[in-house]
């Protein structure tokens, strides 16, 4: 059992154990104007003991270091389509790996240079993880161990720019396999790296759920504005936002619902809350919506915003949308997302399903 310490902005600075008297702090972090997290502090936690610092590309976590370092322990390469979507996880001394994620953007599995699997990811719906460890850094030959094959000798094996699985030795990315890459050989795991069940990652790869960070050492997602905990299936702190309006069905008020702690409204193999402040659910009438406002801003001639407020009035909005639409567009003349020209019915198509949706 844990005890939380938050500040006067809701935000977790410390855990503890839940004694009365001479609590054992587990960690303690550190925020920045922003709201960001910039400094964690693990003790009394074994392995997992270390003071990292975090650096940012806006909301994207990019680099670590650990204590007072000035050189990189971590750095992370993301994608574009989404905030928490990542493509490769580069650790000092040890390599590279890529990412793999699901639909729901969870981290199922990682991939060294040479494409052998290094983990692989399970988890319950809402986020707890269990780690199948498949091989570790510095497996050249893929067959699950770290051994003297591997390794080979500097000048011999894998000579020249290296390419293919001889990028797995590379361990201070210079693009050879020299003496230096040799030493920091010797300082990986060797032998038999497969492990089935673990709880944690063993090769220093922290994002797990819907890919957002996760701590072992007190079994909770840093999800930015709040932290998240997987098996009481709730964040743990009130939303910060308060109640979210919705955008549209006025007669379910509340986008993220009555309870403030709720972690995407109890549905978390279809929502997401990448910055734990609003749920982003993949909803039918939501797409629906984004498509109408767009197009119908278009064949009516209203500003979108204008338009948002004429469809959160209801029927009524709707229906002199609609009309518009049927009065002002000349048949083939109604501008789709991208610029086509598709004909005005299916704007109005569109107008219709979007009220069967909300007026169910």
């Amino acid at each position: 059992m844990f005890r939380y310490v938050y500040d006067a902005w809701n935000r977790l600075v410390k855990v503890q154990s839940s004694k009365d008297s001479g609590a054992t702090t587990f960690q303690e972090a550190e925020f920045d104007g922003t709201g960001r997290r910039i400094k964690k502090t693990v003790t009394n936690s074994g392995d997992f003991d270390a003071v990292t610092r975090y650096y940012y590309d806006g909301q994207k976590i990019v680099e670590t270091r650990l204590g007072e370092e000035t050189t990189f322990y971590q750095q992370f390469i993301h994608g574009t389509q989404y905030i928490d979507e990542l493509v490769m996880v580069r650790v000092a001394d040890k390599g590279d790996l890529y990412v793999h994620q699901d639909a729901n953007w969870n981290v199922i599995g990682l991939t060294d240079l040479g494409g052998s699997v290094v983990e692989r990811y399970v988890y319950t719906p809402y986020g707890q993880v269990t780690v199948h460890a498949e091989t570790g850094y510095g497996d050249r030959d893929g067959d699950g161990d770290v051994d003297a094959t591997d390794k080979g000798t500097p000048g011999s094996t894998c000579t020249g720019t290296v390419s293919g699985a001889c990028r797995i030795l590379d361990l201070d990315f210079d693009g050879d396999y020299d003496s230096s890459d040799a030493t920091l050989f010797d300082s990986l795991p060797q032998g038999l790296a497969r492990h089935p069940g673990r709880t944690a990652t063993a090769v220093d790869q922290p994002f797990g759920h819907q890919g957002l960070l996760f701590e072992p050492e007190i079994g909770s997602y840093q999800n930015r504005a709040r932290q998240y905990n997987p098996g009481k299936r709730r964040f743990m702190q009130r939303d910060p936002l308060g109640f979210v309006q919705r955008r549209f069905r006025p007669r379910t008020l509340y986008r993220d619902g009555m309870n403030l702690y709720d972690y995407v409204g109890a549905n978390p193999s279809v929502c997401r809350d990448p910055e734990g402040l609003e749920k982003d659910c993949w909803d039918r009438c939501d797409s629906i919506y984004q498509t109408c406002i767009k197009l119908c801003a278009a064949c009516c001639g209203f500003d979108p915003g204008a338009l948002a407020g004429c469809l959160n009035d209801n029927k009524k909005g709707l229906q002199g949308c609609l009309a518009g639409c049927n009065d002002l567009v000349p048949p083939g003349k109604t501008p789709g997302p991208k610029g086509e020209d598709p004909p005005k019915e299916y704007a109005q198509d569109m107008v219709k399903t979007l009220a069967d949706c909300i007026l169910k």
